[in-house]
């Protein structure tokens, strides 16, 4: 089963230093949108994930799962 609230807190984790406007505007959601993610009502979009582990480094296991390792290893 998936647990969304966990999925919201590893992507919220990578996002730290933005705020709910600031994450609005970077993935092109509303504010509410937002809050929605965060208060797992609603998942974060699987394009949202991707675009996350890409920009900060970090695996798929780890941001849907909680897996380690966090990070991807460099080729």
């Amino acid at each position: 089963m998936v647990d969304k609230k966990a999925i919201a807190a590893r992507f919220f984790e990578l996002h730290n230093s933005m705020n709910q406007l600031e994450l609005a505007r970077k993935y092109k959601v509303s504010p509410p949108g937002v809050n929605d993610w965060k208060s797992g009502k609603r998942p974060v979009p699987l394009a949202k994930l991707f675009d996350a582990a890409d920009e900060f480094g970090v695996t798929l296991d780890w941001l849907l799962e909680g897996r380690e390792p966090k990070y991807r290893q460099p080729h």
